[in-house]
Order: C-alpha cells, then structure tokens, then sequence
C-alpha cells in the first residue's frame, strides 16, 4: 500500500481491507473498542485522503480521524498526531 513509485490507487482501499487480520476489525466495533485499533485505523485516513478525487470518497477522512479523535482516551491521542498533520485536521477547540 506504500506509493513505492506508483500513485494510490483505489484499490488499495480493498486490498488493505482483504490483508488486514479478521481480528482486527471487530475491536473497532465492540464497546469501547480497542484504543491501539483506533489508532492504526487512524492511520489508514491518510490512504482514503490520497483517494478523494473519487467523489464517494470526499470528506470521509476527515470524518473517520474526527470520530477516532473522540473514541480515543488521552493517552492515546498523541498516537494519530502524524495522521493528522497529513490530513490538515485538528480538533475543535
């Protein structure tokens, strides 16, 4: 999923969701859901961010690293600094 010479491509939306572990995605969904979860799925932003010119696409970035921001506690907030900046995101004051 790196840009490794190539540019994003849509479908790295897909194969991220097709190699990451079964596990992974129901700590997102459970109560409370799991703090270092958020956090990695903090950081797949940054890739639907890189895709926007695709219209289905637009603002959901924003969107997502928002929702993470208010899931996370915070010690864990520092964690998505870097998604942020390259988002262009910050909290709301």
């Amino acid at each position: 999923m790196h840009e490794g010479g190539r540019g994003m491509d849509i479908m790295d939306i897909f194969i991220w969701k097709y190699f990451v572990s079964d596990e992974f995605l129901p700590l997102l969904k459970t109560p409370g859901a799991d703090q270092e979860a958020i956090v990695i799925y903090a950081h797949f932003c940054i890739v639907l961010k890189k895709l926007e010119s695709q219209w289905w696409l637009q603002g959901w970035a924003t969107h997502l690293i928002s929702q993470a921001w208010e899931l996370l506690d915070e010690n864990h907030k520092s964690w998505i600094q870097w998604p942020m900046e390259e988002l262009g995101w910050s909290p709301p004051a």
